[in-house]
């Protein structure tokens, strides 16, 4: 069991909740930081402000390098990128990048019998989620474990 906790960690309602799941997601996302260079994972939104969220919001953020490198340039706007669920052909990209957060969104959801949206972001764009609740849950290069 972890029992060291970044500050933030402390005004997380899935601990106050929960604290079995949060420390489970904790320990998982290792896995994930390492599986992702050693980035940042995230959990954003409900899960971090209500008692009684949803679904687990799981984001890792990737350098731009990084996300270039594993998906494609998804071009300047990160939002039409993330919007191509509605298309009816979306490009190889959004392909690649989808199959990979839907892939790692099951097996989480799987492992804790919870809703999980998983989604990788490069840093670039980052900023759909710099304004929102979020924790720390991992980051192996920077050390927050």
């Amino acid at each position: 069991m972890l029992t060291r906790f970044a500050a933030e960690d402390f005004d997380v309602a899935l601990l106050r909740v929960d604290p079995d799941l949060f420390h489970r997601l904790r320990v998982r996302a290792r896995g994930l930081s390492a599986r992702f260079y050693g980035c940042a994972v995230y959990l954003v939104g409900s899960a971090v402000t209500r008692d009684d969220p949803r679904d687990l919001d799981i984001v890792v953020v990737l350098p731009v390098d990084l996300f270039v490198a594993a998906y494609g340039d998804p071009g300047d706007d990160i939002t039409h990128f993330l919007r191509a669920w509605g298309e009816p052909t979306p490009g190889r990209i959004w392909q690649r990048w989808a199959r990979e957060c839907a892939k790692q969104g099951a097996a989480l959801t799987r492992e804790f019998h919870r809703s999980v949206d998983f989604k990788v972001l490069h840093d670039r764009d980052s900023r759909t989620i710099s304004d929102a609740p979020r924790v720390t849950l991992c980051h192996v290069d920077g050390g927050v474990w």
